[in-house]
């Protein structure tokens, strides 16, 4: 080595140990608290506030620092707050060799009793917006941009290549408070106690950050406490950003809540968005808000700026969405049974969701007692077309409308047993002429207010769909294999064709539905074949008293979804025909059998155990006004007689008014099908009256004797006329005969 070379690292070497020894020596010998009212004063004439700086100090070696204690920043004139900022603690080092190779290094950075106030005066002018437009001198602020392309794009590449090699100790930042009043809106808030804790950051490495605060306003959000910790990674020079082990927790104050409170929680094994590719993806979340918890094992989306589509498997945990209704102060439709309906609800699918479309497939739902598979497709949020494909095994609608209004007749109890021994051939005892029928049957159903099912939001709804129904129970009715094509637009729903087993039978229909008016609508145009009546009708109208194969095709309308309301607006015509069956509660042989001891004067026969009457066939025509039926056509066959009948029932008041004519024949006659019209015998009136549940069933014997009297009397004149006239052309055969004899004698 040359004595020249020598000598100049001596001179570098002693150069650099003056600079550590004046950057060792200079803060001892500086006081920069000195610094503290020049600082001041330039504020003050920059932005017309006050600064106060409790304590400045500072440091140049190893580490560049500076530390800075109970700072305060005056607010802007015609606020409220007398600060705007306020910090006990401010401490940030940078460590000074590695900065000459492009490289910052941070030790931890401290922040302790920060407070800041923003405000919003009634104008909505901020009190940051004055240090806005104070940052920047008018001169410069009118001087054109100068053009010097290449040094910026230099110190770009230097400020990237030191953040790329960023370093950073940690982060803490304790007992801060952020507080915004915005007059303008009335709209007041505050976080305190913000906790902060960074861990060491080293890019393309995962660091730990932990933070807590409390939330205070005025919105529907009185209070709440807040935690959130998580591993990032932070990959700036491929914008690709990890979050791992993420875990959020929050207990609200609220006036929402009937408890007050609402208790939330979000977890997730990791998080990963990589902005180049414009994805984002997501496992094993956990989401829980009080007693509901949600979560997805996996969240893919792409497309993350430009048009975002996720997809999840979606598991919703069982839960009340009654409870949660009234944990919402809520008002749900009043159910028939509440205790059991809308009590427990759990869901599982894979999801796909865009912006404007919504796609759940493998669809698992679970409400109550009911489960339904399917899958369902939403497009175009702004105005829902709903598609789906869905299929339940067992459902009992009855329990999700709603009750029997107070008073109502429309559904009694099962007839017993001891009732139907109670049916009597003959006129109960009443008050003076009074009906039979009760005074309750008679009574008008008392109304009460209850909330209406939110029908009205179904018309801005598109749906094209099938659900099937294993078992489905409405309107007590029981039916099997359901199926039902359900199309709608806006709010009007028409099912064709409904198809399902019905009793041991089939139905098919064409329901129309109008979610529309304030009161629905339907129309249904429907028919049964050969389903059994005794199940039907016990189911329909707790009325067992009809068994055979029932016929029916019919035309209705109603309005309403209780079945209270459908009763009293039922409209339309039936048309019935009843096969091979009985009719419970009244015995027509025995009617005959009694009839002949009265005429013939002989005791009468004992009564039946059984009072049943069988029939080959009832046919008839009903019509429907307003919950009450008519029918003046009916025409029944039985081995022994034949009847027709006409009269009325109320389906309100659950009552009868029908008369019968019944005539008696040979089984021989009754088997050739000869017709009640061409049967040449006397009828036995029976008037039938009451409730549906007991029927007052009384023959008229009287009438029938009159008739049978008046038939006998009719046959003694014929017989009377014939003899008279025998004997008047007997003696008028005896005075021609003497007349002629008489003439003889005379020309003798």
């Amino acid at each position: 080595m040359t004595k020249a070379l020598r000598y100049l690292l001596y001179t570098l070497a002693g150069i650099v140990l003056l600079v550590i020894v004046v950057a060792l020596i200079l803060p001892l010998v500086i006081d920069p608290n000195d610094f503290r009212q020049p600082i001041s004063d330039e504020v003050k004439s920059r932005t017309g506030r006050e600064l106060a700086i409790g304590r400045i100090s500072f440091s140049l070696f190893p580490w560049l620092g500076l530390s800075l204690q109970d700072l305060e920043l005056g607010n802007a004139p015609g606020f409220s707050a007398r600060e705007m900022v306020r910090l006990k603690t401010l401490n940030v080092h940078v460590e000074l060799m590695p900065l000459f190779h492009q490289q910052l290094k941070i030790d931890r950075i401290v922040i302790d009793g920060l407070l800041l106030n923003l405000e919003k005066n009634r104008k909505g002018i901020g009190n940051w917006e004055d240090l806005r437009q104070g940052q920047t001198p008018k001169s410069a602020q009118q001087a054109p941009p100068r053009q010097a392309p290449d040094p910026g794009r230099r110190k770009n590449v230097t400020l990237g290549k030191m953040l790329a090699g960023l370093t950073l100790a940690g982060l803490n930042l304790s007992q801060a408070r952020i507080n915004w009043d915005d007059r303008s809106t009335n709209q007041h808030l505050s976080l305190s106690d913000i906790d902060l804790q960074v861990g060491r950051y080293t890019a393309g490495k995962p660091f730990d950050i932990e933070t807590r605060l409390t939330y205070q306003g005025s919105g529907p959000i009185e209070k709440a406490r807040l935690s959130l910790s998580m591993s990032v990674t932070a990959d700036m020079e491929n914008r690709r950003l990890a979050l791992r082990n993420i875990k959020a927790e929050q207990a609200l104050t609220t006036p929402w809540l009937k408890s007050g409170t609402l208790k939330t929680g979000f977890t997730a094994e990791s998080l990963v968005a990589d902005l180049d590719s414009q994805t984002l993806e997501a496992t094993r979340i956990d989401i829980r808000a009080n007693h509901l918890q949600l979560g997805s094992q996996k969240l893919t989306v792409t497309k993350l700026l430009d048009n975002p589509v996720g997809v999840m498997t979606l598991k919703v945990h069982a839960f009340s969405p009654r409870a949660i209704a009234d944990e919402l102060g809520l008002s749900l439709p009043v159910m028939a049974d509440e205790k059991n309906t809308l009590q427990r609800l759990s869901l599982q699918t894979r999801l796909r969701a865009g912006t404007s479309s919504l796609k759940a497939s493998d669809l698992r739902l679970r409400l109550d007692d009911t489960t339904l598979k399917g899958r369902l497709a939403v497009t175009d949020f702004s105005r829902p077309d709903i598609r789906f494909t869905l299929a339940a095994d067992a459902l009992d609608m009855d329990r999700y409308l709603p009750p029997e209004e107070a008073g109502s007749n429309a559904r009694k109890p099962a007839t017993t047993k001891a009732q139907l021994k109670k049916t009597s051939l003959t006129k109960p005892a009443t008050s003076a002429g009074k009906s039979p029928t009760t005074k309750t049957a008679q009574t008008t159903p008392h109304r009460t207010d209850r909330p209406a099912p939110p029908l009205a939001a179904l018309a801005g709804f598109d749906i094209n769909g099938l659900l099937t129904v294993q078992k489905l129970k409405l309107t007590n009715l029981r039916l099997q294999d359901v199926r039902m094509p359900i199309r709608s637009k806006q709010g009007r729903f028409r099912i064709e064709p409904l198809s399902a087993r019905l009793y041991g039978g089939d139905i098919t229909a064409d329901v129309v539905f109008d979610a529309r008016p304030s009161i629905p609508t339907t129309s249904i145009t429907l028919a049964l074949n050969r389903v059994r009546a005794n199940p039907l009708l016990k189911d329909l109208i707790d009325n067992d008293k009809l068994e055979g194969m029932a016929n029916v095709s019919a035309s209705l309308k109603m309005r309403g979804l209780s079945s209270t309301q459908i009763m009293h607006s039922l409209t339309g015509k039936m048309k019935l025909a009843f096969l091979d069956g009985a009719i419970r509660g009244i015995n027509i042989p025995q009617m005959e059998n009694r009839l002949k001891a009265r005429l013939q004067g002989q005791p009468l026969p004992a009564a039946d155990s059984e009072e049943r009457t069988v029939f080959s066939s009832i046919t008839g025509n009903l019509v429907f006004t307003n919950g009450k039926v008519l029918n003046n056509d009916l025409h029944a066959a039985m081995p022994h007689a034949r009847a027709i009948g006409k009269g009325s029932a109320s389906l309100i008041d659950r009552t009868v008014d029908y008369r019968l004519w019944i005539k008696f024949t040979s089984q021989i006659t009754g088997q050739k099908g000869t017709r009640y019209e061409d049967m040449d015998k006397a009828a036995l009136p029976v008037h039938i009256t009451g409730s549906f549940e007991r029927l007052n069933i009384k023959p008229d014997f009287d009438n029938l004797a009159r008739q049978l009297l008046q038939r006998e009397l009719k046959k003694e004149e014929q017989k009377a006329r014939q003899r008279i006239n025998s004997e008047v052309d007997k003696k008028r055969k005896e005075l021609e005969q003497k007349a002629r004899d008489a003439l003889k004698n005379l020309f003798k």
